[in-house]
């Protein structure tokens, strides 16, 4: 069906609001929590792992940056770099937004 093509590729995506949309409309439609879960939730967390393990799926390199390991981690920036004054990592940007350690 067509929702659960859309809950699964909104998982492999990281869009969890598509996600949640796409699982309404499934659920609107009749489908089954089960159905959803087995047709298009474990296949896309599936496919996750399968990207993660072959090296195509940023969440490592997150978790690293966050960690304040640069050398493996993943570092950005956005449409403001221009006010930024230095270099930092995502865990001290975390800390100072939220107050908490990664």
């Amino acid at each position: 069906m067509e929702s659960l093509e859309k809950i699964r590729k909104a998982i492999i995506e990281t869009m969890p609001a598509e996600a949640k949309v796409a699982t309404e409309e499934a659920l609107a439609e009749g489908l089954s929590a089960k159905e959803i879960l087995d047709g298009a939730l474990i296949p896309g967390m599936d496919e996750v792992g399968k990207l993660f393990r072959e090296g195509d799926c940023i969440a490592e390199a997150l978790l690293n940056a966050c960690k304040g390991d640069l050398e493996n981690g993943f570092a950005f920036c956005g449409s403001e770099v221009h006010r930024i004054s230095g270099i930092t990592t995502v865990k001290k940007v975390i800390d100072r937004l939220f107050g908490e350690k990664c």
